[in-house]
Formats: structure tokens, C-alpha cells, sequence
């Protein structure tokens, strides 16, 4: 299954040393299942998007600016 992060925002730098980055994050969540799984990032906040919205069988955004940080 091919999947497609889309990165919105960043763990806090703060956090990172414990928690890592969010695409990480979702990595993680995804070894729990039965792939295999090729991922594939793009950094929203600079414009990168998949070219085609057939590219990929799954789209998991992570994070969402706006919320208030800590």
C-alpha cells in the first residue's frame, strides 16, 4: 500500500527529542499492521504535494497549524 504523509506542521522542537517528528509518529502507527507499506512525504507547508490524487491508496495528514501551542 502506498501511503502519503502530508506534513502540516512539527512536533514542537522542544518534544522532538522524546517524541520525534509526526511522519515518525505515523510510521509507528503503521508497523502495527500488516504491510507492507512504501510511504511517501510531502511538506504542505512548502508547497509539496502528491502530483496526482491516484498516486497513493492512502493520505494521512499530520498535524494541522493553527492549533494553540504549549
Amino acid at each position: 500500500m502506498k501511503v502519503a504523509i502530508l506534513i502540516c506542521d512539527d512536533v514542537l522542537d522542544k518534544f522532538q527529542p522524546r517524541f520525534g517528528h509526526y511522519r515518525d509518529m505515523i510510521r509507528q502507527m503503521f508497523a502495527f499492521l500488516d504491510g507492507p507499506f512504501e510511504f511517501s512525504d510531502f511538506d504542505c507547508r512548502l508547497g509539496h504535494y502528491p502530483k496526482d490524487i491516484h498516486d497513493h491508496d492512502f493520505y494521512q495528514q499530520c498535524s494541522q497549524p493553527g492549533y494553540p501551542r504549549l
